[in-house]
């Protein structure tokens, strides 16, 4: 799992991470939090997540899944 590992970094890095993600996931299952499209678009699947906050209970989910 990595957790938007796409902090801070840009250009030919955040290319570079996409690729040895998407080389990892060949051999294992691998979940990425990102908001760069350059990491997401090597996904082949993709989840919206939410977090609704309603005191005192906090709910995060996903309500569906599109292939990537």
């Amino acid at each position: 799992m990595f957790d938007e590992i796409d902090a801070g970094i840009s250009g030919e890095v955040v290319l570079r991470i996409g690729e040895v993600m998407d080389s990892l996931a060949d051999h294992m299952p691998v979940l990425v939090i990102s908001h760069l499209p350059q990491i997401a678009s090597k996904g082949k699947a993709h989840f919206k997540v939410y977090k609704v906050i309603n005191s005192p209970v906090i709910a995060i989910g996903t309500p569906s899944a599109c292939g990537g």
